[in-house]
């Protein structure tokens, strides 16, 4: 993703558009805060017309307690040493962040070991949106609780995810289209 950035830079013509569809959390995943900073320079200095982000972030009201009988009822069906595993590196799932982490990752059992590892909710929406230069504006804007996910969590676990889970943001360059 470093590379990216130079790309970026290099670049001779002004990409029309750049879409990041679930890089944003890859991004705080694996990179330092020094390289974090040079690819948003790079992606905000860009000059595309058009960014479109979509990726997972909850809203600012994410950091409290979870629910308890949501917390009772994952502890009683999900798989305890995946979720050992999950509650050694993000905490116990009584908090909400750490709780909606888990219902994001807890389908992905073939690469359990790459998905456990990543952080999935590194900023929030509201966070999000204050970096973004005053030079883009937005032209569309949802943040949702996954349908899919909202359904395999009431499947798996009978609990009805109210939190919203993923950001689509399509930006445009101000003063163009």
């Amino acid at each position: 993703m470093a590379d990216l950035a130079a790309a970026l830079k290099a670049a001779r013509a002004r990409p029309r558009l750049m879409v990041l569809s679930s890089v944003i959390h890859e991004v705080y995943s694996y990179l330092g805060a020094e390289q974090r900073a040079a690819l948003f320079e790079a992606i905000w200095g860009s000059g595309a017309e058009w960014i479109v982000i979509w990726d997972m972030m909850p809203g600012r009201d994410v950091d409290r307690p979870a629910d308890p009988v949501s917390v009772g009822r994952v502890r009683q069906l999900a798989d305890p040493e995946r979720l050992a595993q999950f509650e050694a590196r993000w905490g116990a799932i009584d908090g909400n962040r750490a709780l909606l982490q888990w219902l994001l990752k807890y389908r992905y059992v073939e690469n359990w070991a790459r998905e456990v590892a990543e952080n999935y909710l590194p900023t929030t929406a509201e966070a999000f949106l204050t970096g973004v230069p005053r030079h883009y504006e937005v032209a569309y804007i949802d943040h949702y609780t996954l349908p899919h996910l909202r359904e395999s969590v009431r499947h798996d676990f009978s609990v009805d995810l109210q939190d919203r889970t993923h950001l689509k943001l399509i930006q445009r360059l101000k003063g163009r289209a």
